[in-house]
């Protein structure tokens, strides 16, 4: 036997099956791209062997087909595959047979599978390779994906993996290739990349053109009209291979269909060529799967969307599960209609209205059990906790798990049942009864409208711009005279003497006139009473009152701040005694006589002094403006949380001031002079030597003791402290740890805790802490975008070395010896060994955060335009720099030359971005360029970033690839991840 040099003879071919031919008559191997690689072959077999095969079973035994040398060495081969149809023929003792093959991609498309595949960030690559590698010795090789992302729900339905994978590459307009020389499944997921050959010679060749429509509806059918080249040569070329013929310049065609047949024995293999741009395949989808419903149970439930776990596939992970939408019983305009999501570990209906799995949806819930009640003609609608709406007949009734239910019934009327709280709320609630209507509380009523409130909890408070009091004038009640009590200074003795004995010279003049003498009627010593009742609680039971007064002064600033000191510095000289009554020198003035023209009509008439005058209107201003001051300071008590608080105190501010200017002139004018007095006077107190105290960081402030006791003077040093530090006078110089102190002292103080012992404190207490906390920083807070709050705030790790200053006149500071002061025993860094906080602790620290940045958002828009936040934590001091995406454009911060350069020097970011995000614009290179302005050292930083959109708060987030480029190897680690690849 020899090998031709321009072809291959029928002496070179091997046969290698369950069986040996005798002579092959016939012999033809296909390859087509899209499609598995055949073998047709028919010869004669001996007599042994064809008996031996007709009872034989050569289901999927495989078939070699080799081309030898003249040594019956192995040159190449040709096909290998598996036996798909044999038939043997015994005609007069003379066996022939007849076999088809097919190449091991054939194993693929044998069995129909369903199957569904939810991680839309799995690539088509990792998908395509996984799924060909659970055949044995299976293969991929994708060259068309180039890594691109699912982006959506992929399904299997009724499809073996050969017609998926079709599927699947059609979406890039591509093919798939099998590899027909290979011994177990191998295809190519896109056009191989192949040899190439020129053809030196003149070769005969066809061409032909198919005009063809594009139909994506049919599976597998090209895209546009093409264009064939036909050879016919002895060579042979793989498919995929690129074929140079001299036609013109020389054209470069792909092989994509081969015919190899056995004929006067030498191998024609007839060659389809087209280029490379013509092979184009339409996308088309799945048909069978239109319409379909698949079962699945509820894994997770967010807003309108869910997780599944279909019953069609093994254990789903819920991480990596899609979300989809709930079909509605109803939709009105604008979005709203009916709610009703599944509950987790229901079973559901997936539906796909079209071929495309992306269209799917949830529709139906299957009961897995039958309901307790069981009438047909009762309708329920039932929580998972126990809450319901059932409907009869006659009757609805809305019901909780426990004891509440409102039942309507057509012949009872409507009853409600509620061991708790029942609350009514509405734009316009209308109460009509007919004959009487009740309100009764235990404890307290509340009544507000507007600009006015009441409050009935054992005192009567009540708030509004104005008051009128209307009512029906009855018979007088006369009061015997009793002996004068006088009570200076509204009213001298010889005034009231003087008044008492022109009221007689009245009384005697006509019997039927009333009588004019300041006589305190019962009523009126009632009301004064009452309302000396409530200034005395006032000042001796908020405490609270003078602190507020100082967080609002220290929080606005400026002339608000002025009016509020003043205010309340004139209100606290008010005369009020803890228990009595109150006897001014007369009573109150008759019918609607407001106090102060009663007041002048009696300077007018001589009855009492200018002097007693202007006293008694300035009592009875700051009396006035009292009571705005406690209504606004109870207000604030009541806030729900540190927003609020602020909120209310600019709210209560504004009506201060707005009631300060409805005061005269003059008696403005004199609260100023003594405001200003008494700030004098506070500066030129005594001096103090603060070393000789002991110094204790409690709640929100440093008290002074000594040996363990704080007296009234250690008191008065403890404030002058505190100013000192305030003012700038004394410096506390400590490194701080890893504690954020103004969110702790929040956190515990909603607890109704101290940070710092751990003891229960009263409320008032706690909103103090709050209104402190929130206010040390409140000229930081801007908007979202402007300033960022809470940035860096911390408490000592060590003990604090804190400069004694002995004050010697006022505002002069010198300074002296010092010694540690034991702090709080805090977790934190330790000297020479740093401690990194847990992830949990990092993960806390970057929500809160997050939380209070997306509260502090001006609008939705800015608030949705915040996705990520990340912290840089310095491993050196303990400190926690805060970022959001944008924020160095946003906020206005400097940027740091070690990220960003200089004229002179490259810095650490990429020239140009490495995706779809500007350069500098992450959460981490805000981070990091707060630590760098801070001087911090760029390697002791440790970065945590999370998501912040609102499916996935708090969801750790890995570097991109322009923060992986910029930070690894730069700062100690991203703890949540470095960008890998696609």
């Amino acid at each position: 036997m020899s090998v031709l040099s321009d072809g291959i003879g029928y002496e070179s071919l091997r046969f290698y099956g369950p069986f040996q031919p005798l002579h092959i008559e016939q012999l033809q191997i296909t390859r087509t791209i899209n499609d598995h690689a055949y073998l047709h072959i028919s010869g004669m077999l001996s007599e042994e062997q064809g008996a031996a095969c007709i009872g034989q079973n050569m289901e999927q035994e495989p078939i070699v087909i080799r081309q030898v040398n003249d040594q019956g060495q192995s040159l190449r081969r040709l096909f290998h595959g598996i036996v798909t149809h044999m038939s043997v023929h015994c005609v007069r003792g003379v066996y022939t047979f007849e076999l088809e093959a097919a190449s091991h991609s054939y194993q693929m498309d044998i069995k129909r599978k369903r199957r569904s595949y939810q991680d839309i960030h799995r690539t088509y690559d990792d998908l395509v390779t996984a799924l060909v590698r659970k055949y044995q010795y299976g293969d991929a090789i994708d060259t068309v994906s180039n890594y691109a992302k699912l982006e959506t729900f992929v399904l299997q339905y009724e499809e073996t993996d050969w017609a998926f994978l079709k599927r699947l590459a059609s979406r890039f307009g591509s093919v798939l290739v099998p590899e027909v020389t290979a011994a177990s499944p191998k295809i190519f997921f896109g056009m191989p990349e192949g040899k190439q050959h020129k053809v030196e010679r003149d070769v005969f060749y066809r061409v032909r053109k198919t005009f063809h429509e594009l139909d994506a509806e049919k599976p597998g059918e090209r895209a546009g009209s093409y264009v064939t080249y036909m050879i016919e040569s002895l060579q042979y070329y793989a498919l995929g291979d690129l074929i140079t013929l001299p036609i013109g310049q020389g054209k470069e065609l792909v092989v994509v269909r081969v015919v190899t047949t056995l004929a006067d024995g030498l191998l024609h293999t007839r060659y389809d060529l087209q280029a490379e741009q013509d092979i184009r395949y339409a996308r088309y989808e799945n048909d069978q799967a239109t319409g379909i419903s698949l079962t699945g149970t509820v894994l997770k439930v967010q807003q309108d969307f869910v997780q599944l776990q279909l019953d069609i596939d093994p254990k789903q992970d819920p991480a990596k599960a899609c979300w989809f939408p709930i079909a509605t019983r109803y939709v009105a305009e604008e979005h709203s209609g009916w709610y009703d999501m599944p509950e987790i570990g229901e079973q559901v209906e997936l539906y796909l209205p079209t071929h495309r799995e992306q269209d799917a949806y949830v529709t139906d819930s299957l009961r897995q059990q039958r309901h307790t009640n069981g009438q047909p003609n009762v309708k329920v609608w039932q929580h998972v906790q126990g809450s319901s709406v059932e409907m009869s007949e006659h009757e609805l009734t809305l019901s909780t798990s426990g004891e509440f239910y409102i039942t309507l019934h057509e012949s009872s009327g409507i009853t409600i049942n509620s061991p708790g709280n029942v609350q009514i709320q509405g734009g316009h609630v209308k109460l009509d009864a007919g004959q009487e209507l009740s309100l009764e509380a235990g404890t307290a009523l509340y009544l507000k409208g507007g600009a006015s409130s009441m409050v009935l909890d054992g005192e009567t408070d009540t708030k509004a711009p104005v008051i009128y009091q209307e009512g029906t004038v009855k018979a007088p009640v006369f009061v015997a005279d009793l002996p004068p009590v006088p009570e200076p200074p509204l009213m001298s003795i010889k005034a009231y003497e003087a008044a008492q004995s022109a009221a007689a010279k009245a009384s005697s003049s006509s019997a039927a006139s009333a009588p004019t003498a300041k006589i305190t009627t019962p009523a009126a010593q009632k009301q004064a009473d009452a309302l000396l009742g409530t200034v005395s609680k006032l000042l001796g039971s908020i405490p609270v009152m003078g602190k507020v007064a100082g967080v609002v002064a220290g929080a606005l600033g400026g002339p608000a701040a002025i009016v509020a000191s003043s205010v309340l510095l004139a209100t606290a000289a008010i005369p009020v005694r803890s228990t009595g009554t109150s006897r001014a020198g007369g009573g109150a003035p008759k019918g609607s006589l407001h106090p102060l023209k009663h007041l002048a009509s009696l300077a007018l008439q001589g009855l009492i002094s200018q002097y007693e005058h202007e006293r008694a209107k300035e009592a009875y201003y700051s009396k006035w403006i009292l009571g705005k001051v406690y209504t606004s300071a109870r207000h604030i008590a009541l806030s729900g949380g540190p927003l609020e608080l602020v909120q209310n105190l600019l709210k209560e501010s504004n009506a201060m001031a707005h009631a300060y200017q409805q005061v005269p002139v003059d008696l403005r004018q004199r609260w100023r002079a003594n405001y200003n007095s008494y700030v004098a006077a506070e500066k030129a107190k005594v001096s103090y030597n603060f070393d000789e105290y002991d110094k204790k960081f409690m709640g929100t402030m440093w008290v002074l003791s000594k040996n363990g006791v704080t007296d009234q003077k250690a008191a008065q040093a403890s404030l002058a402290y505190n100013e000192a530090i305030k003012n700038g006078e004394i410096k506390l110089h400590h490194e701080p740890e890893n504690v954020d102190i103004f969110v702790e002292q929040i956190k515990a103080a909603r607890e109704g805790k101290n940070y710092w012992t751990g003891e229960e404190i009263p409320k008032w207490q706690a909103n103090a802490i709050i209104v402190s906390s929130v206010f040390s920083e409140f000229q930081m807070v801007g908007s979202l975008y402007g300033a960022k709050f809470g940035r860096n705030i911390k408490i000592p790790s060590k003990s604090i070395t804190t400069p004694v200053s002995i004050v010697e006149e006022p505002g002069v500071v010198k300074p002296a010896s010092s010694k540690p002061i034991e702090p709080p025993k805090t977790e934190g860094t330790i000297i020479g060994k740093p401690k990194l906080p847990s992830d949990k602790k990092l993960l806390e620290a970057i929500t809160d955060w997050s939380s209070m940045q997306k509260k502090l958002a001006p609008s939705k828009r800015k608030m949705d335009n915040f996705n990520t936040a990340a912290v840089a934590y310095d491993a050196r001091t303990g400190k926690y720099y805060y970022g959001m995406n944008k924020g160095i454009q946003l906020s206005g911060d400097k940027k740091n030359v070690v990220l960003f350069g200089s004229k002179d020097k490259a810095g650490l970011l990429p020239k140009d971005s490495l995706n779809e995000y500007g350069v500098g614009n992450c959460a981490e290179v805000d981070a990091v360029n707060q630590a760098l302005n801070q001087k911090a050292n760029v390697n002791d930083l440790y970065l945590y970033t999370i998501k912040t959109t609102p499916h996935e708060f708090g969801a750790a987030k890995i570097a991109c690839e322009n923060c992986t480029f910029t930070f690894k190897g730069n700062v100690a680690d991203a703890l949540t991840g470095w960008y890998k690849g696609d």
